[in-house]
């Protein structure tokens, strides 16, 4: 659960952080999704990143290598 933690606004100025794209999203059954799309090295720094400030509010974590969806900024999508 990351209500009330600022969890989606961290996650975007991370992602800019690293110049990568693509978004954060909460899903109706309470899990949040984050695509970011960029250097390999960049998108997994990003997400040790993410771990690591959010660790008290992260309890398992799913990683799906895909294409690139063509996302050109990183944002909250509701």
């Amino acid at each position: 659960m990351v209500q009330g933690v600022g969890f989606r606004q961290t996650v975007i100025q991370i992602a800019q952080h690293f110049e990568l794209c693509g978004r954060v999203k909460n899903l109706p059954n309470g899990t949040v999704e984050l695509s970011a799309e960029g250097d390999k090295e960049k998108v997994d720094s990003f997400l040790k990143l993410v771990q690591d400030r959010f660790h008290d509010n992260i309890t398992d974590i799913k990683v799906n290598i895909i294409s690139s969806l063509g996302y050109v900024d990183y944002n909250i999508d509701y």
